[in-house]
């Protein structure tokens, strides 16, 4: 799963236009603009709904590139404020399909589905295309 995590992570980074840096300070860390405030910062991967959701741990609807102010004092403090941004950022069917596939309980998703998938966007986004971004489709 870590390398599910990781190629999440970075789509969501090259998504948000983030550069990654590498060195003992700051292992693979991201800095770029945060989605929210806009602040360039060192950036985290930040998901509305929770990770242990394994239905949408890795959808790329679900996770952003937040700076840690707006991933902790505003995400996980303003939950209807973080629900009203999503909702305008994805637009209503988006948003309502996401809620959907959150909701779905029981088995994990196929992994190898998911490998494929991420592998794809981040293809996608590296040749220039917008597909996996939120509101961009």
């Amino acid at each position: 799963m870590l390398a599910l995590d990781d190629l999440c992570r970075r789509a969501t980074m090259i998504r948000a236009g983030a550069a990654e840096f590498e060195n003992e300070r700051r292992p693979s860390s991201w800095y770029g603009r945060c989605e929210k405030c806009g602040a360039a910062q060192w950036l985290q991967w930040s998901h509305f709904f929770s990770r242990a959701r394994h239905a949408t741990r890795w959808d790329l609807d679900n996770v952003h590139a937040l700076c840690a102010g707006c991933h902790y004092t505003w995400a996980h403090q303003d939950i209807e404020g973080f629900r009203q941004w999503m909702s305008e950022r994805l637009g209503r069917a988006r948003y309502s399909a996401l809620v959907l596939r959150a909701g779905r309980s029981g088995r994990r998703p196929d992994l190898a589905a998911v490998k494929v998938y991420l592998q794809s966007a981040l293809k996608d986004l590296l040749d220039g295309g917008h597909d996996a971004a939120p509101g961009k489709a």
